[in-house]
This record gives structure tokens, sequence and C-alpha cells, in this order.
């Protein structure tokens, strides 16, 4: 397995454990370039649409707050850098 596909897995597995410890979230998918990809150079970004019961502040703050937590390790690991750019239309 090559450091993008090790990296691709490690933020798949990632985005799961959160989604699975936060009994509000019904589904997280990963979609766009990242999805799909097989090389670093075809990565923008990583899109998550998440799913809730009923979105609030506090739901969104902490779901992110475990996101940062979560992937901020596994981009660091790799010398790169984890920037969220949430957005919740409301």
């Amino acid at each position: 397995m090559n450091d993008y596909q090790t990296l691709k897995t490690n933020v798949i597995s990632a985005i799961t454990k959160v989604a699975m410890r936060c009994d509000f979230i019904l589904s997280a998918t990963i979609c766009g370039s990242f999805a799909s990809s097989t090389k670093w150079r075809n990565i923008s970004d990583i899109d998550v649409v998440v799913i809730v019961d009923a979105l609030n502040d506090t739901k969104f703050q902490h779901m992110l707050l475990k996101l940062e937590l979560t992937m901020g390790p596994i981009f660091t690991s790799k010398h790169y850098n984890f920037v969220s750019t949430p957005r919740w239309d409301h």
C-alpha cells in the first residue's frame, strides 16, 4: 500500500469512527475527488456530507471538534496541514 492509499484508508477510518461515536450522526459520506481519486495530484479537498437527526450549534461544534482531533494527527504525521472549512447552511 502506498502513502496515498494508507492516508486515504486512515481518513476513511477516522470519519467512520467519528460518525459511529456521535449518536446524532445518521450517516457520513465522503464524496468528490478524494473519494474517487487514486493519486495525490487529483485531490483538492475532502468533501464529507453528514446527515444528522436534528442539527444545532452544540452538535455542530461537537462534530467539528471530533473531526479535527481525529483527522489532524493523521495529516500531521505525513507532514500535511489539516484545515477544516465547515459549512452549515442554517
